[in-house]
């Protein structure tokens, strides 16, 4: 097996963290780029040859720029944050947010680090979107437009860095129980008001179920570990199986549906 040079975003929890340990346990150099000093600390402690971390603060150009500066083959767009809430109620700040971090840092190094494989001729970009990006669930709406906006932006670019020698996939997970969805859901507290805001929590405890059913991280570890490196791997790799069916099922019904 080759080894790679991969970076990884949102590498200090969850997803990224266990991805970041997995490749560089299967021969990968691996940068795991992190959002606070202590997770540097933490990373650096777990002693995993060819891993590393460093404090990269996507909001940052400079930080931005420094990340682009590495020699890296794969890079792995994993880092996003939520808020969640009705979308007619969401105070638009909070919308802003979502986007600034989760579209408009990812793209703006992507585009660095696109520039970079296009000199080498080689190279390849990960967008981890979401379920929620091909099939959109009430309020996770900001969350979800974000996720279809990279969708958008993967698209588009996988036809236009082809010609260049450089490969753009997406991979979309389900509800995967690391933590993060149980803290997306839990934002709508700071603002959200019963009795003030008209939305009525029962419609809001509908969605709240489906984190009960979340599945086992190690899953969506493993088979981004494997995808990162992959030979001729689909543009769309979504995970587990069931999460797919109902993808698909849902956008079917798009075209039926009735008001």
């Amino acid at each position: 097996m080759t080894s790679l040079s991969i970076a990884i975003t949102g590498a200090g929890s969850g997803l990224g963290l266990g991805t970041a340990q997995g490749l560089a346990r299967a021969g990968h150099n691996v940068l795991a780029a992190v959002q606070f000093d202590s997770q540097v600390a933490d990373i650096e402690a777990l002693r995993i040859p060819g891993l590393r971390a460093e404090r990269i603060d996507l909001l940052s150009a400079d930080d931005r720029a420094r990340l682009a500066g590495q020699d890296i083959d794969v890079l792995i767009n994993n880092a996003a944050v939520s808020e969640t809430g009705p979308i007619a109620e969401q105070p638009m700040e909070l919308v802003r947010k979502v986007f600034e971090v989760n579209v408009f840092s990812t793209l703006a190094l992507t585009q660095l680090v696109a520039q970079a494989m296009v000199q080498r001729g080689r190279g390849r970009i990960v967008f981890v979107s979401s379920m929620v990006g091909l099939m959109p669930i009430p309020y996770v709406g900001a969350y979800s437009a974000s996720k279809h906006a990279l969708e958008a932006f993967a698209t588009v670019m996988q036809a236009e860095l082809a010609p260049h020698g450089v490969e753009v996939i997406t991979f979309q997970p389900g509800p995967y129980k690391t933590g993060f969805n149980d803290r997306m859901w839990a934002t709508q507290k700071a603002w959200f008001k019963p009795g003030v805001n008209f939305t009525r929590e029962a419609d809001m405890a509908r969605t709240a179920v489906l984190l009960d059913g979340q599945f086992d991280p190690q899953g969506a570890i493993d088979a981004l570990v494997a995808l990162a490196p992959a030979a001729h791997p689909h543009f769309r790799n979504v995970v587990p199986e069931p999460i797919e069916a109902a993808i698909r099922q849902t956008q079917a019904d798009a075209w039926t549906r009735q008001l």
